[in-house]
């Protein structure tokens, strides 16, 4: 801070001392924040490729990734879920680390992804959620951000069970709430967008409003796809109460 009646003298205000000034002088403020951890997910079950919803996400993770890579103390991680070929079972594939991956990798595998398959949700949160835990510092602020465009749907095999059954509705709904309640008990945040088209079968019946609240509770967000921007405005609103809470 400049023009200030006490500190380290500006040099380049020294003229002024013959004017009679005395604002001659600056201040320097440091402030030292936590780390902020953050974690996206994306829902890679193939109605992401419906209404552009798949670009919109990916160029929504690529900025975030640029600046992750920009400002130091912000450790971003991306990973893709979704289901085996042949629906034989869920998986997490963490697409960018930006502790060691280059801008590079935007080019060579992201812009490469495509989404198919279909909505393992909450199947893969604990996963997610001890990737999170391993790869975080104790101190850090970690976030949890979830992009979804459907309800989740699966067919889940046991052991003991010749034809498995389907993780859907209520079953499903249940899990992942119990899933991101764990989050939140060991201090994940957590904010989930469901992003639509508008044309969505989901949009027009109030499905996915019912069943993504019952998942997420009061940090779920339904986003159409033209308003991705709301998803930086409101990450930045987070950071900027979690650095003042710290």
């Amino acid at each position: 801070y400049t023009r200030k009646t006490s500190g380290r003298i500006y040099q380049r205000h020294l003229f002024m001392a013959g004017v009679g000034a005395d604002n001659l002088f600056y201040v320097d403020e440091r402030k030292d924040y936590d780390p902020i951890r953050i974690h996206i997910s994306l829902d890679a079950s193939g109605s992401m490729a419906e209404a552009s919803k798949w670009s919109a996400a990916i160029n929504l993770v690529t900025s975030m990734i640029i600046v992750s890579k920009k400002i130091q103390g912000i450790h971003l991680t991306v990973d893709l879920r979704g289901s085996f070929e042949g629906n034989s079972g869920s998986c997490v594939a963490v697409v960018f680390d930006s502790k060691v991956d280059n801008l590079t990798k935007l080019e060579t595998v992201i812009a490469k992804l495509s989404p198919a398959g279909l909505t393992p949700e909450g199947l893969c949160f604990e996963a997610i959620k001890d990737y999170i835990i391993k790869t975080s510092p104790p101190q850090a602020v970690k976030i949890f951000l979830n992009i979804s465009d459907g309800m989740p749907y699966k067919k889940v095999y046991d052991v003991d069970a010749v034809d498995g059954y389907n993780y859907q509705g209520d079953i499903a709904y249940s899990h992942t709430a119990e899933q991101i309640h764990d989050f939140k008990e060991i201090g994940i945040q957590t904010i989930s967008y469901f992003i639509s088209s508008g044309d969505s079968i989901y949009s027009q019946d109030g499905t996915a409003e019912t069943g993504f609240i019952k998942m997420y509770g009061r940090d779920a967000k339904m986003l159409d796809v033209s308003n991705m921007n709301l998803i930086a405005t409101s990450l930045n609103k987070m950071f900027m109460q979690t650095l003042t809470d710290t």
